[in-house]
């Protein structure tokens, strides 16, 4: 079938109508009963209406109203959705896009058995890396308000503590991350993080069944990284990816669970964080690799463990992540954009070797992180659910003479997706921003006119969640995830979305990442040593590699560089007196000096950059470098942020105005008057993930 080459199906919808006709202004009307009201029966009454006023006029409207309204059939479970996909092959023809996409989704159509079923929704922050029990009973995983690894009894909805690391508020600094259940379900493995340590990430198991009793399994003073993912079938080793300390050297291995005696299996040139299962004989292990560090796609691998040989699987142009295997051992699960949007497929496997072509399961399983599938045929997976998360690039006039604005902010689009990381060109004629859809991994970027706001140039990017902070030339400059460097700063090419790690896997501090230099030679990042009792602040000239260490100190946190490169703000504490400071660096000489502060308004034992009370953060500079904006936020929530400006020379003043605490980054206009923000435009929830289970998906033969 020939590959789909749109994004996804919602952002598509209104691809085929003209900016401000009545098709486009039903479509979009359409899609907010569907997306943001959640309201399915209208929004497929809308879309029958489209159809009726547009099948012969407008065939692409048409079209991708009768997906859109397949779409919300299968999420109410009526089996009408089939003759709707069916309607768009049999009469829309001339629209390739939408028929393939409808063919993709009757080959993808599940069986009347299938389920798919809500099992589990938290209600708080919780690490998706766990597994789920053989027998379908625990699934475990990290509760973040604490750090503590959890099981979660599936049969009686309890929830029981394994490890017991006390918190007290602020930072966490022991914590567990990743962990796996054994396969007789009486053991579970984890990484344990100790900040206090010199270790790094550790292997540790606990008992599911009596005390917990936590032991170490596996340690080494090299180590700066690492994770359990599954256990073999015969309960005697543990499969484990590891990243030293010298930022180089990757391993894939096996800890005997006997002896606490690893087995590498690969060493260096393993390439990503990964779900990786053993087969059920316990011959082989299965998991997908980036096809390039540098790239989003992903390609599913399988390793015979007598000889460590590693065969692809399952290759192509983007994403396929790896599920699990059948339980017979028969059939290869995984994850695959290749039909355009993200469904669950199976293929044939025997004695290490894949055979036959992948077959569809089911199409539109969405963003989701496999927790393994059970003995019964079952497959549990986490699904991050981004509720009501919407947010949106913001432009207005600033007069920063008589600091107020003088116009009112405009969204850049009225599109519900979200839309952040705004950088202007360094002629300040375009601005740049990173979009995608609520609930989906797929990123763009997008260019438009400064002056009229049409959009110049889209890009699919080839990696994940970027976040620009630079543009120079033909260059983005920013943070994001590349491959198993994980999130560093990067270079993104603007025509071609191509992007390249500047940063190797360093320890970088959290809250705040690197930041670029005017002309884009150099990077500054803030790097907090494991271990460490403070952050130092490091320049790299990209073009050598070559570092030298600015400024060392307990704490401080995000930083803005000077046009010039000659000054770095940033905030700060003050333990002395319990307040927050402003500190203005000199590239050239490391000294600081405040230039403003505030009382922190908490505890002074509570004293750090990122608890509670007022505080300052996002400093940037205005073009002409003799002075920077940097907000002020309040211990009151009620309250917006207020915006101050700070002179090298003189008296701090506060403007007219202020930015709502939602407010993400935002961005002065150079050689303008015009300043950026990410805004969220509805009220916004924090990611959350939701466990989900899909039953009686697998022929008969593959339980």
């Amino acid at each position: 079938m020939k590959r789909i080459a749109i994004a996804i199906l919602a952002a598509a919808l209104t691809a085929g109508a003209q900016p401000g006709t009545e098709a486009e202004q039903m479509l979009k009307a359409a899609k907010n009963a569907e997306m943001v009201d959640g309201n399915l029966n209208a929004a497929i009454r809308q879309y029958e209406a489209i159809v009726a006023k547009f099948s012969k006029t407008n065939h692409a409207a048409a079209a991708r109203a009768l997906l859109r309204m397949a779409e919300c059939q299968q999420k109410l479970g009526e089996a009408e959705s089939r003759k709707t996909y069916e309607r768009v092959v049999r009469e829309f023809k001339d629209q390739e896009e939408s028929v393939d996409l409808a063919q993709a989704r009757l080959g993808a159509a599940a069986p009347a058995s299938m389920t798919n079923r809500l099992v589990f929704r938290p209600g708080y922050s919780i690490s998706d890396e766990g597994t789920v029990s053989v027998d379908g009973r625990y699934v475990s995983f990290v509760d973040w308000r604490t750090g503590n690894l959890a099981i979660r009894d599936l049969r009686n909805g309890s929830d029981r503590r394994i490890t017991d690391f006390k918190h007290n508020g602020g930072p966490l600094k022991v914590f567990a991350e990743e962990s796996a259940i054994s396969r007789d379900s009486k053991q579970v493995a984890f990484n344990r993080f100790d900040k206090n340590s010199n270790s790094g990430y550790e292997l540790w198991v606990a008992n599911l069944i009596g005390e917990p009793n936590p032991r170490r399994m596996y340690a080494n003073p090299d180590v700066d990284w690492m994770e359990p993912r599954d256990w073999s079938p015969d309960g005697k080793s543990i499969v484990v990816l590891i990243a030293l300390k010298d930022k180089k050297t990757n391993k894939l291995g096996l800890v005997s669970v006997a002896d606490g005696s690893l087995r590498v299996l690969q060493t260096g040139s393993w390439r990503g964080n990964t779900r990786i299962f053993f087969s059920p004989d316990g011959k082989y292990i299965a998991y997908d690799l980036p096809e390039k560090n540098t790239e989003r796609s992903r390609d599913i691998f399988v390793m015979a463990l007598n000889n460590a040989k590693e065969v692809p699987a399952v290759q192509g142009r983007g994403i396929d992540l790896f599920m699990g295997w059948s339980p017979d051992g028969r059939h290869l699960l995984f994850a695959s954009e290749r039909t355009g949007s993200m469904g669950l497929w199976r293929l044939g496997i025997s004695n290490g070797e894949v055979y036959g072509e992948p077959q569809p399961i089911k199409g539109d399983v969405g963003n989701i992180n496999s927790l393994g599938v059970t003995d019964s045929g079952a497959l549990y997976y986490w699904q991050q659910v981004l509720s009501g998360s919407f947010s949106n690039v913001h432009v207005a006039t600033l007069d920063l003479a008589a600091g107020r604005l003088i116009d009112t902010p405009q969204a850049v689009t009225d599109e519900l997706e979200s839309n952040y990381g705004q950088v202007w060109s360094p002629d300040g004629k375009s601005l740049a921003y990173i979009s995608n859809e609520p609930n989906s991994a797929k990123q763009r970027l997008v260019v438009r006119s400064a002056d009229s706001g049409r959009i110049i140039r889209e890009v699919r990017l080839q990696l994940r969640d970027f976040w620009p902070h630079k543009w120079v030339g033909g260059v983005l400059y920013g943070e994001g995830w590349v491959g198993t460097i994980g999130n560093t700063a990067i270079s993104v090419n603007i025509e071609t979305g191509a992007a390249e790690p500047i940063l190797g896997r360093e320890q970088l501090a959290s809250g705040g990442g690197p930041r670029f230099s005017q002309e884009g030679k150099s990077v500054f990042f803030r790097q907090e040593l494991a271990g460490a009792k403070e952050i130092t602040l490091i320049q790299q000239d990209i073009a050598t590699g070559q570092r030298r260490e600015i400024f060392r100190r307990e704490w401080f946190t995000g930083i803005g560089i000077s046009p010039d490169s000659q000054y770095i703000v940033t905030a700060g504490i003050d333990r002395a007196s319990n307040s927050r400071t402003v500190l203005l660096i000199s590239v050239a000489t490391g000294q600081a000096r405040e230039v403003l502060r505030v009382p922190s308004e908490i505890g002074a034992s509570d004293l750090t950059l990122w608890t509670n009370g007022t505080r300052f953060w996002h400093a940037e500079w205005v073009a002409d470098g003799e002075s920077f904006l940097i907000l002020k936020r309040f211990a009151d929530e009620t309250q917006s942020d207020e915006v101050w400006e700070v002179p090298l020379r003189g008296t701090p003043r506060k403007l007219d105005f202020r930015l709502p605490r939602t407010v993400s980054t935002y961005r002065l206009q150079p050689h303008g008057k015009k300043i950026a923000w990410g805004l969220a435009s509805r009220a916004v929830r924090a990611a959350t993930s939701e466990l989900w289970v899909l039953e009686n998906f697998l022929p008969t033969e593959a339980k």
